[in-house]
């Protein structure tokens, strides 16, 4: 009961409740808040309990349990989806390829554009294409993984095709950043 008083006084209020000595069992408290979380010290498997639950073990000393609880919470969140530019490219010329297809003729002009990454194209300030994928770059007609700024490439997109000279292609990538509780 000592170490269960101590971990509750931790934790910010939420929708989370934690059980010792057999609180599982009022099912229906546990029914009435379906988002709920449960922390039980008593390790009581039932897995047609309505709720999330998590194992916290009694041998653990306190700061244990109250990080073991802070994650697994967390782990429950949906993450925050951040975009980190990683670069931008001009097309300065087109070049039709055998496949059927333009390869946008570029310069790296800040950061770097790598391979597979996130790609959208912009026409006179105007986004005219979005979150398409860099499907291939080359420089020399080598296939390269990524170019720097000051340096020429040939980028490929994998949903756009109808390059002009002037566009911008901005690279960048997506980031899961989970909560801090």
């Amino acid at each position: 009961i000592e170490n269960y008083e101590r971990v509750r006084s931790h934790l910010k209020p939420s929708d989370f409740m934690i059980y010792c000595d057999g609180g599982l069992k009022h099912m229906e408290a546990l029914e009435a808040a379906p988002n709920l979380i449960v922390g039980d010290f008593d390790s009581f498997d039932n897995p047609n309990l309505p709720v999330e639950t998590i194992s916290l073990p009694c041998e653990k000393d306190d700061t244990d349990t109250i990080f073991a609880v802070k994650e697994a919470m967390k782990n429950l969140l949906d993450p925050e989806l951040r975009e980190n530019k990683l670069g931008a490219a001009e097309v300065r010329q087109l070049f039709n390829i055998s496949k059927g297809g333009k390869v946008a003729g570029c310069m790296v002009t800040e950061g770097i554009v790598k391979n597979g990454k996130f790609a959208r194209v912009f026409r006179k300030g105007r986004e005219i294409s979005s979150r398409g994928k860099i499907s291939e770059i080359k420089r020399f007609k080598d296939d390269v993984t990524e170019v720097r700024a000051g340096y020429e490439c040939g980028i490929t997109l994998n949903n756009f095709t109808d390059f002009e000279p002037g566009d911008i292609i901005e690279c960048f990538e997506i980031l899961e950043i989970r909560p801090e509780l």
